[in-house]
């Protein structure tokens, strides 16, 4: 709550996550009260539209919130709990998260936008083929640092006229640099990238819970990487917004 509070101090927009074992109905009210303004929900039980129904009218009511459906690779929903949660009037946004299976994030993306529901991309490894599909947002943690390659290929897959190889090209890339195995390590390599580029101090850039297959000699080419295509991007002129 205390960290939902300091991110609604810097934004109006601020989401949070709902784990399966948390207690619905009072860290939905306490994330409300801190300052979310929605709640990302991870699937509890896959194969059961009951039970994640009722997940999602405890939490509705409890926060007041609206609800991101989070299909999550650890345990995706089944298609007949997926089509009951995405038919839920709290929810209002899903994010697919298939990691590896690009068939299921394309299934998952076209029943969201067949329920009018807005698709918010999480693949950080098939960002812009999930635009093409239909995601017309994003929530990615690729998006963390090195934010111009990350506006550019959203901007470039909506725009008619852009050109998108480039970009796209960019951002894979960066991708499979960042988002790899380990892939617990995701979260100390984007630490190092935005302390490089002054986001957060670098005393700060040190994930305690990365895992013990990534070591420090990844960060200088990591870095230099990251310069690269930053510098790619800007060549290029590709306005970033």
């Amino acid at each position: 709550a205390a960290l939902v509070g300091a991110a609604r101090a810097l934004t109006p927009t601020v989401v949070t996550a709902v784990w399966p074992h948390d207690d619905l109905d009072r860290w939905g009210r306490l994330a409300a009260d801190a300052g979310a303004t929605a709640l990302l929900v991870a699937p509890a039980a896959r194969d059961d539209p009951g039970v994640e129904l009722r997940r999602l009218d405890r939490l509705s009511r409890a926060s007041g919130l609206d609800l991101i459906a989070f299909d999550l690779y650890t345990g995706p929903y089944a298609p007949a709990t997926l089509a009951a949660v995405l038919g839920h009037p709290a929810v209002t946004a899903y994010k697919p998260a298939h990691l590896s299976d690009a068939i299921a994030c394309q299934a998952g993306i076209w029943s969201a936008v067949a329920a009018g529901v807005t698709v918010l991309t999480g693949e950080d490894r098939m960002f812009v083929p999930s635009l093409l599909w239909g995601a017309r947002g994003a929530l990615v943690g690729l998006a963390a640092a090195a934010t111009p390659l990350t506006r550019t290929a959203f901007r470039a897959a909506h725009e008619p006229r852009a050109e998108l190889f480039a970009p796209s090209r960019i951002l894979d890339e960066f991708a499979a640099a960042t988002f790899r195995p380990p892939y617990d390590g995701y979260v100390q390599r984007m630490s190092w990238i935005a302390a490089d580029e002054g986001r957060i101090p670098v005393e700060f850039a040190v994930d305690p819970g990365r895992p013990a297959g990534l070591g420090d000699a990844e960060r200088a080419p990591l870095l230099a990487l990251t310069r690269r295509l930053l510098d790619e991007v800007e060549a290029a002129g590709i306005p970033p917004r």
